[in-house]
């Protein structure tokens, strides 16, 4: 078997040692047509590459995109101006509200009390000028004629004050020996205490014998004489703590009606002293009055001035009025604004405080804010076309168009900026928030766009808008050569000086980015 491999072997191996040392296996015919399919296939993938890949690059060259932008829009959060329980919540969390439609209404009886507190007062202030307004056309009058009747009336407001001053010692007295009787009637009340409880200590011990002799009647050991004296002595025992304890009641009515006695006299003291006090005041004002009738210009003078005091004191009462009105329509808390409810925290039966925030209301309006790579910045510019894909409907493309560019990165505006003036330094491609606007407003019956709302924005940033050039800050040359913009330069906030270009009329204005 071996010689058989052998022998069929031999004649391949004396093949292939006959072949031209030029000529290689896949020469023939068939060795070219591989080599054109290959040929062919590159080609095709070449052109496929180049079809499609001139076209995206070409496509990144005037579209920027960036995948860090959200939605968002004004979101105000409702606080109450007063605070007070929580009466009735209108609204529940994502229902549509109008402007000024009732959102909660607050616990109103407090400032409605405020507030006719506040028109009493305004009548008392109105009263007090209409008798001020009359008290000077009187005196107007009368001027020359009111020192008599001034010197009388400080003579009877000194009577008064003396007539006053004697019912005060007077009340005095009758007070001191109201809280005497007090207390003598308490110390009687204390000692017929100590004589009730001697009457029940012998009641006790009268009851003791009588159970006593009650059980010797009844073995024979006393005699029916014996058993009746005790059965009377416990008799008057128990009458005299009867007595006793009605001489408690009584000694108890004596201190009330002492008591009573002495808050009588109290208040008599009290309203003696109250009736002092206005004397003297009234004395006083009569003492005024007399100096002020000596000098009828003086006089009218302060006529014046209490017109003028009183009309302050109307136009005070009117603004605390005025205020005590806006607290109690404070009290029904409004939508400021048409919008969604979110965040609703409040709850009926609650206290809110002033300030306190109670739910938030997102309008419509929204907008996105797509923070760009500064590099991609070059060429954008407010106006240009954006195409807006939602993550939401992904089978969807919002246009818009870019409002503004913020004039800083998002990290010169964060709450612990970047120091590089220290240690090693990696420079970071910064970030840039860029404004985009809507354009037309989707349509928020179908689509729920809101706050927070991941989006992907495409930037055309081919497209050159007409925008107005905006105005930067100048400086005044002191040698009077003309004015020099003042440019910004750095973060430290430096301005670089830029030298003045000369006008032609087919230079364009620049456009700030």
């Amino acid at each position: 078997m071996s010689q058989g491999l052998s022998s069929n072997v031999t004649p391949n191996r004396a093949q292939s040692e006959t072949r031209p040392n030029n000529v290689s296996v896949g020469s023939g015919p068939k060795g070219s047509r591989r080599r054109g399919v290959a040929l062919a296939v590159a080609a095709v993938l070449l052109a496929g590459a180049l079809g499609v890949g001139v076209p995206y690059y070409l496509y990144t060259l005037t579209h920027k995109s960036t995948d860090d932008a959200f939605i968002t829009g004004h979101i105000t959060l409702i606080a109450p101006r007063v605070s007070g329980h929580v009466v009735k919540v209108f609204v529940e969390d994502n229902q549509w509200v109008e402007e000024g439609e009732a959102l909660v209404d607050l616990d109103r009886a407090d400032y409605e009390a405020a507030l006719a507190r506040a028109n009493a007062m305004l009548q008392t202030s109105r009263a007090k000028l209409e008798t001020a307004k009359a008290g000077l056309a009187l005196i107007s009058i009368t001027a020359n004629a009111g020192l008599d009747e001034a010197t009388a009336a400080v003579k009877v407001s000194e009577s008064a004050v003396e007539s006053a001053r004697t019912r005060r010692s007077s009340a005095t007295t009758r007070l001191d020996q109201a809280q005497a009787a007090v207390a003598a009637d308490k110390a009687s009340v204390e000692e017929s205490r100590a004589a009730v409880a001697a009457a029940e200590a012998q009641a006790e011990y009268d009851e003791g014998n009588l159970k006593r002799y009650q059980e010797m009647f009844a073995g024979g050991a006393i005699t029916k004489q014996d058993m009746d004296h005790a059965t009377a002595v416990t008799r008057v025992s128990r009458a005299n703590l009867e007595t006793a304890r009605k001489k408690v009641t009584s000694a108890e009515a004596r201190v009330a009606q002492s008591e009573a006695a002495a808050r009588g006299a109290s208040d008599g003291l009290r309203e003696a002293e109250s009736q002092l006090a206005e004397f003297e005041s009234s004395r006083a004002q009569a003492g005024a009055r007399l100096q002020s009738a000596k000098s009828a210009p003086q006089k009218i003078s302060v006529s014046e001035a209490e017109v003028h005091v009183a009309e302050a004191e109307v136009e005070g009462a009117r603004a605390a009025v005025h205020e005590a009105e806006l607290a109690l329509s404070y009290t029904t808390v409004k939508a400021p604004r048409p919008g969604r409810i979110t965040g609703k925290t409040v709850r009926q039966g609650s206290y809110v405080q002033t300030g306190q925030a109670l739910l938030a209301i997102v309008p419509a309006d929204v907008w996105v804010i797509a923070n760009f790579k500064e590099t991609d910045l070059t060429r954008m510019e407010p106006g240009q076309p954006v195409s807006i894909s939602v993550d939401a409907y992904p089978d969807e493309v919002f246009q818009g168009r870019v409002d503004s560019i913020q004039a800083g990165s998002g990290a010169a505006f964060a709450l612990l900026p970047p120091e590089n003036a220290s240690g090693n330094y990696i420079k970071i491609v910064q970030r840039v928030p860029v404004k985009i606007v809507f354009e037309p407003p989707p349509d928020l019956t179908r689509f729920r766009l809101a706050p927070g709302m991941s989006v992907v924005p495409t930037v055309d940033v081919s497209v050159h808008p007409k925008a107005p050039a905006r105005p930067r800050p100048t400086v005044k040359e002191p040698d009077g050569k003309g004015d020099r913009s003042l440019l910004p330069v750095g973060p430290q906030g430096c301005f670089a000086q830029k030298a003045p270009v000369p006008f032609s009329a087919s230079a364009k204005p620049e456009t700030p980015s």
